[in-house]
C-alpha cells in the first residue's frame, strides 16, 4: 500500500565543548552536557521496475522533522548544534538508481547510473533558520578484468546564506577530511574495486574467511565562503588511498560480515590534518 510512512523519534545525549579563549575574557573550556530531541514524520513512493537483467528504483519523499534542545546552558553555539533553540524543517528529495544484477564474484553492480535531489528548508518562520540544497550522480561500469568496477562520483550543494544553523550534509565529503560547513561544495571522485583472493580459509570455528577485496580512490573537493569582510574565500581539497576489506563469518553465524581498513594520503593537509592516516572501516554487517 502506497505511500510508506515514516514516524522517527530520537533522544540523544550531546556535549559540547567551547575551547578556552574563544570568548572574550574566557580563561578556560567551557563544557555542557546537554539532550537532543528529534521527532520526524514523513511520506515515502518507492516506485522499483525491471526490465531483463536491469531493476531501477525512484523514490520521491517528503517529511517534516521537530528538533529540540534541552538543559544547555552555555551562553553560545556552534552553527552544526540548535543548543537551547528549536528547529522545525521541511526535506524533499527525488533518487534514482538504474543497476544490473551483479555476479556472485563481482566487487559490486557491474553497470549503474544513479542520481540524488535534495533539498532542506526552515519555511515555517521559528527560530533558527536554515535552508540546504544538494545534487549528486554516480556512474559505475566494468573495469579491467571480470569482477572489477569504476565509479565515477559527482556532487554540489549549497546552504543558504542567512543561515542561523546548518544542516548536515546528505552528499560525500572528500575522504580523510574533518567535515566542515560552506555556503557552496563541489566534490567529485574516481574509485576502482577489485577482488584479491577468494582463500575459503577457515580459522577454526571462529573466523571463516570468504574473500579479500582492494579499493583505490581518489578525491577532489572546494569549497567556497564570505568571509567577515564580505570577500569570496576558496578551500581546495584532495585525497587519495587504498581500501583493504575482507569479507568472513563469525562463528557458525550464516550471515557475512565485511570489514577493512582505510590507507588515505592528503598531499596538501589542511589546519592540522593529518597527510597519512589509517581509518578502520567496517563496510557492512547486514541486519
Amino acid at each position: 500500500m502506497y505511500p510508506i510512512v515514516d514516524l522517527n523519534f530520537e533522544n540523544d545525549g550531546r556535549q559540547t565543548t567551547i575551547p578556552k579563549g574563544t570568548l572574550k575574557d574566557q580563561t578556560k573550556d567551557l563544557v555542557d552536557n546537554w539532550r537532543q530531541q528529534a521527532i520526524s514524520l514523513g511520506l515515502r513512493l518507492p516506485l522499483n521496475f525491471q526490465r531483463n537483467k536491469f531493476y531501477s528504483k525512484l523514490t520521491l519523499g517528503t517529511s517534516f522533522s521537530h528538533l529540540e534542545g534541552k538543559d544547555y546552558d552555555l551562553a553560545n553555539r556552534y552553527a552544526t548544534q540548535i543548543g537551547a533553540s528549536s528547529l522545525q524543517s521541511l526535506t524533499n528529495y527525488l533518487s534514482f538508481s538504474r543497476k544490473i544484477k551483479n555476479a556472485k564474484r563481482d566487487v559490486g553492480p557491474r553497470w549503474e547510473q544513479n542520481a540524488l535531489i535534495y533539498s532542506r528548508d526552515t519555511p515555517f518562520g521559528k527560530n533558527l533558520e536554515s535552508k540546504l540544497f544538494a545534487v549528486q550522480g554516480g556512474l559505475v561500469f566494468p573495469g579491467f578484468t571480470k569482477h572489477d568496477n569504476i565509479r565515477l562520483r559527482a556532487n554540489y550543494l549549497t546552504n543558504g546564506k542567512e543561515n542561523t544553523y546548518f544542516f548536515s550534509s546528505p552528499v560525500a565529503f572528500p575522504r580523510g577530511y574533518d567535515y566542515s560547513v560552506f555556503d557552496k561544495m563541489s566534490m567529485a571522485s574516481i574509485d576502482y574495486k577489485t577482488p584479491i583472493a577468494d582463500p575459503d580459509l577457515a580459522l577454526g570455528r571462529i573466523l571463516y574467511i570468504q574473500r579479500v577485496k582492494a579499493g583505490l580512490y581518489v578525491d577532489f573537493g572546494q569549497g567556497q565562503y564570505l568571509d567577515s569582510k564580505n570577500v569570496n574565500q576558496i578551500v581546495n581539497y584532495n585525497s587519495m588511498g587504498v581500501d583493504l576489506s575482507a569479507i568472513f563469518n563469525v562463528m557458525r553465524f550464516l550471515t557475512p560480515v565485511e570489514m577493512g581498513v582505510r590507507f588515505n594520503y592528503i598531499p596538501k593537509p589542511i589546519g592540522g590534518q593529518k597527510s597519512f592516516q589509517v581509518i578502520p572501516l567496517i563496510i557492512d554487517i547486514p541486519f
